[in-house]
C-alpha cells in the first residue's frame, strides 16, 4: 500500500500531491503508465521499483536484512547509506 490512513511507504511519500486512492494495487512501474506524476518520479522509475521490490519481498524483513539489502543496491547504484 502506498498509503494506509496517515502511513505512507517510501513511495506513497514521493507521490505527494499526485496521490489518489485508485493507485492502491498498482505496482510502482504501472503507476506512471495509469496516473500523472511527477517527472523526477519518472525519471528514477528503475530505482523506485527496485526499492519496491526490496521493500514487499517478505524474505527481506527477517532479522535485518532489508538493511543490507537496500545497501547492496545503494552499492550497485553507487550511492552511499547514511550512518
Amino acid at each position: 500500500m502506498y498509503r494506509d490512513g496517515g502511513n505512507r511507504c517510501l513511495v506513497g511519500l514521493l507521490i505527494d500531491d499526485a496521490y489518489d486512492p485508485k493507485m492502491e494495487g498498482y505496482r510502482v512501474r504501472d503507476l506512471s503508465r495509469v496516473f500523472v506524476l511527477p517527472e523526477f518520479f519518472r525519471d528514477n522509475i528503475d530505482f523506485l521499483e527496485d526499492l519496491q521490490n526490496l521493500h514487499d519481498d517478505e524474505s527481506n524483513w527477517i532479522d535485518g536484512r532489508l538493511d543490507a539489502a537496500m545497501e547492496a543496491l545503494a552499492a550497485q547504484r553507487g550511492l552511499g547509506m547514511p550512518t
